[in-house]
């Protein structure tokens, strides 16, 4: 990849993360192992479960968590924790939380989630969601729309906070946002295919995308479907730059 600044980029939010080995199709294009941040298929650690408490106890033993130390480590995140879901507030929450609950052997990743500074204004306007698409109608809930206005005054990207210097970038992943959370990933709907076809983009070694400007051909090629759900998901979809951070977890 060319050179990346990451003072162009504003946090959207900070992980830890695994490759997933399953879980997005066959594409000869992607490579064994994707890193995604992605609701759908990412492999992230969660901080606040929301499943069953015997999912939830799975969820954590895929970074080492020991079903028998699952209640223990959530009392431990309650009180060392500000971030919610799979979601960290800073870096060193992800790093304490990998030095004190992630065995040593388990591959695991600190990292941010960047929003360039021009795409701020476009992800914070509010799009009305389709009342109807191809595929289903949408429930509309009395509420919606001013729910998701409220979610994008409250999102962290609000903040304008720089990504953090030392990070190494690792490319970008397209995804959605989806009520007020990073939810579907650009590769959910095969989308890497087709911009294969139309314009040689190919995943690379992490499943993500080398370079902004292919990342904006994504985002673009989705976004003329205006949320109609026949080239994604009926949400708006924005370039993500994923980015390494160190953790030392000694030897």
């Amino acid at each position: 990849m060319n050179p990346i600044d990451l003072n162009d980029y504003v946090v959207g939010g900070y992980f830890v993360a695994k490759h997933a080995t399953k879980g997005f199709g066959g594409s000869p294009l992607l490579p064994e192992r994707v890193l995604s941040i992605s609701k759908c298929f990412g492999k992230l650690l969660q901080t606040i479960s929301t499943e069953p408490p015997q999912k939830a106890r799975l969820d954590a033993a895929e970074f080492g968590i020991r079903e028998s130390d699952y209640d223990e480590y959530r009392d431990w995140v309650g009180e060392h924790v500000q971030g919610i879901f799979s979601e960290f507030q800073n870096l060193e929450e992800g790093r304490q939380t990998i030095l004190r609950w992630v065995p040593k052997d388990y591959p695991v990743l600190l990292v941010a989630a960047g929003l360039h500074r021009e795409m701020i204004v476009e992800f914070l306007t509010y799009k009305p969601y389709p009342d109807v698409h191809p595929n289903y109608e949408v429930f509309h809930a009395p509420l919606y729309d001013e729910d998701q206005r409220r979610i994008l005054a409250g999102h962290r990207v609000n903040d304008r906070e720089l990504l953090p210097e030392g990070g190494i970038p690792l490319g970008y992943e397209v995804l959605s946002l989806t009520f007020g959370d990073l939810g579907h990933s650009w590769l959910c709907y095969g989308v890497h295919d087709v911009m294969h076809k139309l314009h040689g983009i190919r995943p690379n070694q992490h499943g993500l995308i080398d370079t902004y400007a292919e990342a904006k051909q994504v985002y673009e090629w989705i976004a003329e479907d205006k949320m109609q759900g026949t080239r994604a998901e009926p949400f708006p979809f924005y370039p993500w730059l994923i980015v390494q951070y160190p953790v030392n977890r000694g030897s």
